[in-house]
């Protein structure tokens, strides 16, 4: 685990929801670029997350750290890093 801290404006990637071709079945989206906006004191955050081409943006209050869908993680370093 990382010993980094959220802060405000730090970059973040968000890991949303995505809807499968049946419209109906919701799987993993790719991760979207976030900002956090507000750190909680029970570690949850505040964030706008930004979408590819003319999905745009979106506010998501209360998101918890992790890697699975609604939740937010720091972004992997590139390889050769």
């Amino acid at each position: 685990m990382s010993d980094q801290k959220p802060t405000v404006g730090r970059i973040v990637h968000y890991f949303p929801l995505s809807f499968a071709a049946d419209g109906v079945t919701q799987i993993p989206g790719e991760p979207a670029a976030a900002i956090i906006v507000h750190v909680h004191k029970d570690g949850t955050v505040n964030l706008q997350a930004f979408f590819k081409l003319s999905a745009g943006s979106y506010f998501y209050p209360r998101v918890s750290q992790g890697d699975g869908p609604c939740q937010w993680n720091w972004p992997k370093k590139a390889a050769g890093l």
